[in-house]
C-alpha cells in the first residue's frame, strides 16, 4: 500500500474512532447518568432543563426568569439549539409575546434523539449537569476529598503559586509549568482546603500556612463546600473519568487538525488511536458498554476503506469541522475589539470566558503582566495555539496613553498580530473617551482580528465603527453582550 494511502486510512480511521466510537461511549454514559438520577428519556431531560439550556445560549432575561434567576456564560451555540429546539411548533404556555428572542420558551424537537447529538454538546450535557456523578464515581473508587487534595498538594500549590517551593527542592524532576488562566487557585482557596497544621520542614524554621510543607487537607472538608471553578479544577487535573472526557476531546481537535490533508503519519496515528481508544473504553465501563466498544474498535482498525466509504466519511468530517467553525467564528467576532472598562466592570470575566472556550479548541492560555510584554517576541514564536492576555496593559490607576511608553510596548505585539497561530486579549483600566479614542485611532495592531476588542460605552463602539463589517460585528456584540 503507498505510503500516502496508508496515511489517509489512518485519517479516516481516527477521525471515525472519535466521531462513531467516541460519541456513542458519551452518549451511553450520559443516558447512564439520566436514568440513574432523572429515570426519564433524553427527550424528557432536554425539555425539563429547558429554561437552563437557553441561558447558556442567551444572557437575556427570559419569559420564566424570576428575580433571582442567574444568567450562565453562554457556551452553546446556534447550530447547537436548533438540534435539540422546534422553532416551527408554538411556543411554551408561559411565554410572552414581548420576548423577541429566538429561541425562548421553544419546544423541544418531538423527533430529538441522543443519536442526534454530537460529541461537543455531549460534553456540554456531562459536565454542566452531571457533576456530582462524576465525584461519585470517583470517590466510589475509595478515595475522598481529603486524600485527593494530600496526594496532589504539590501541583496544587503550583495553581496557586508559580515560585519553586521547598517540595520542589526535594524531588528536583518536578518540572514547573504554567498554569492555564482558568485553572488559578487563589490564596483563599488555598487556604480553604488545606487548613490542617503541619510541622515545617527542615528548610523552614517556623509555622506559616502559606508554605505547602506547613499544611495538610482540612480534614472533613466535603466537595460541595468549594465553589464551582475549584471543583471543576480539581476534577479536570486529577479525575481519571474527566481526564478520559478531555483525552477524547483533544484527540478530536489533533485529529481535524490534519483535514487539510486528510493523511495522519504512523507514528501520530499510533499516539493518538491509543489514547482514544483507552479514553473510550474507560468511559464505556460506566455504563457497561466497554465490550461491545473493543469489539467494535477491534472490527474498525481491521476494516478496509472502499473509496466510497472514503467520501462518506469525508462529508461527515466536514460537516463535523463545520460545527467547529461556527463554534469558533462566535468566537473571533470577540477578538476583534479592546476591552475597556473600568475595575468592577467585568472585563476580566469576559476575557477568562474566552479563554475557557478557546481551551476547549485547543489553545494554550497564558496571562502576562505588563512588565512581561516583552516576552511576547519569545512566546510567539511558538507554533502551538496560544491566547496570550495583556490584563491592565498600561496600568491600575492614573492610565494615560504616552505615545513615547505605550507606542514601544505596542511595536513589540504589532509583528506577531497578524500571526494567526496567537490571539491577543488587551484590558485597559479606563472609562475615559479620549484615552480609548487615542489607543484605537491609528495603532495598526489594534485593527488585527486576532486582538480583542470589547468596547464599554456605545459612544466608543461607534468610534470604531468604520466600515459595514465592523458594524455588523458591533451589532452582533451588542445583542449579545447587553
Amino acid at each position: 500500500m503507498a505510503l500516502s494511502t496508508l496515511n489517509r486510512r489512518h485519517f479516516y480511521q481516527i477521525t471515525s474512532l472519535i466521531i462513531d466510537n467516541g460519541a456513542d461511549a458519551l452518549r451511553s454514559l450520559l443516558e447512564n447518568f439520566i436514568l440513574r438520577r432523572y429515570r426519564q428519556t433524553f427527550k424528557d431531560f432536554v425539555s425539563q432543563k429547558q429554561h437552563e439550556i437557553y441561558h447558556y445560549y442567551c444572557s437575556y432575561k427570559c419569559c420564566q426568569c424570576s428575580i433571582q434567576s442567574r444568567y450562565m456564560q453562554k457556551v452553546i451555540c446556534v447550530w447547537q439549539m436548533e438540534t435539540l429546539f422546534d422553532l416551527s411548533s408554538l411556543k411554551l404556555c408561559c411565554h410572552k409575546t414581548s420576548s423577541k428572542e429566538t429561541f425562548c420558551c421553544s419546544q423541544v424537537k418531538q423527533t430529538l434523539n441522543l443519536k442526534d447529538i454530537d460529541i461537543t454538546l455531549l460534553r456540554f450535557f456531562l459536565v454542566t449537569f452531571f457533576e456530582d456523578e462524576f465525584w461519585r464515581i470517583w470517590f466510589s473508587l475509595g478515595n475522598t476529598l481529603e486524600t485527593v487534595l494530600n496526594t496532589n498538594k504539590h501541583s496544587l500549590y503550583h495553581l496557586c503559586d508559580h515560585n519553586r517551593c521547598c517540595i520542589c527542592i526535594s524531588d528536583p524532576s518536578y518540572k514547573l509549568t504554567d498554569a492555564l488562566v482558568t485553572d488559578k487557585l487563589s490564596k483563599s482557596t488555598w487556604k480553604q482546603i488545606f487548613k490542617t497544621r503541619k510541622s515545617p520542614c527542615s528548610l523552614h524554621n517556623q509555622y506559616d500556612p502559606t508554605y505547602p510543607c506547613c499544611v495538610s487537607a482540612t480534614i472533613g472538608l466535603q466537595y460541595t463546600e468549594l465553589d464551582s471553578k475549584t471543583r471543576m479544577i480539581i476534577l479536570t487535573n486529577y479525575d481519571p473519568l474527566m481526564k478520559h472526557l478531555n483525552v477524547l476531546m483533544k484527540s478530536r481537535n489533533d485529529a481535524f487538525a490534519h483535514s487539510n490533508k486528510a493523511e495522519l503519519s504512523q507514528t501520530d496515528f499510533d499516539l493518538l488511536w491509543n489514547e482514544t481508544e483507552l479514553s473510550i473504553i474507560e468511559l464505556s465501563k460506566i455504563s457497561g458498554t466497554d465490550k461491545k466498544q473493543r469489539r467494535d474498535i477491534l472490527q474498525l482498525k481491521s476494516r478496509t476503506f472502499e473509496d466510497s466509504t472514503f467520501s462518506q466519511l469525508q462529508h461527515r468530517i466536514l460537516q463535523e469541522i463545520k460545527k467547529m467553525k461556527s463554534t469558533n467564528d462566535e468566537i473571533n467576532k470577540k477578538l476583534k475589539v479592546i476591552d475597556s472598562s473600568t475595575a468592577g466592570s467585568g472585563k476580566s470575566k469576559m476575557a477568562l470566558t474566552i479563554a475557557s472556550i478557546l481551551q476547549d479548541e485547543g489553545y494554550t492560555i497564558m496571562k502576562l503582566e505588563p512588565s512581561l510584554v516583552r516576552d511576547i517576541k519569545t512566546l510567539s514564536l511558538s507554533r502551538q495555539k496560544q491566547l496570550i492576555i495583556l490584563e491592565d496593559l498600561f496600568g491600575k490607576s492614573d492610565v494615560r496613553y504616552d505615545e513615547d511608553m505605550h507606542g514601544t510596548l505596542l511595536d513589540v505585539l504589532q509583528p506577531h498580530a497578524s500571526n494567526d497561530t496567537s490571539k491577543y486579549i488587551i484590558t485597559i483600566r479606563s472609562d475615559r473617551r479620549d484615552i480609548i479614542e487615542n489607543f484605537i485611532g491609528d495603532i495598526p495592531c489594534c485593527q488585527s482580528a486576532n486582538v480583542l476588542i470589547l468596547a464599554e460605552t456605545l459612544q466608543v463602539k461607534e468610534k470604531l465603527c468604520q466600515n459595514n463589517r465592523q458594524h455588523r460585528f458591533l451589532h452582533s456584540f451588542q445583542q449579545q453582550h447587553p
